[in-house]
């Protein structure tokens, strides 16, 4: 199964991530290159062994429009079954909540964790 790993850049909740990781059968784990849930997400694929793949937007060619931009693209390319999303508060949030209304839209589920 391809996943995302989407969330807050202040996620610092390891365990839960590595957790939700390990009950998967992933085959390609699928991150943003941020900060926070994306650099956990990255470290829980490491640590089981977990083929990974990093979108980094590119802040300074799109400004303000390269997250969602990056988001569209890691949706688009790599067409993940499930998105998993780690953040402490989404009325706070405008790229997590980004990915989560595009992910709505492509019909790929996405399940929130808190």
């Amino acid at each position: 199964m391809k996943v995302l790993i989407a969330g807050s850049r202040y996620y610092r909740d390891y365990q839960k991530i590595l957790a939700v990781v390990k009950s998967l059968d992933i085959d390609l784990l699928i991150a943003g290159g941020c900060r926070g849930a994306d650099t956990l997400g990255v470290r829980a694929a490491r640590q089981c062994g977990i083929r990974y793949v990093e979108y980094p937007a590119d802040w300074q060619r799109f400004g303000k429009s390269a997250g969602p931009i990056r988001n569209a693209q890691m949706l688009k390319m790599e067409k993940p079954d499930l998105v998993l999303v780690f953040h402490e508060d989404l009325t706070k949030s405008k790229g997590t909540r980004d990915m989560i209304i595009s992910a709505s839209l492509a019909g790929i589920s996405y399940r929130i964790f808190t």
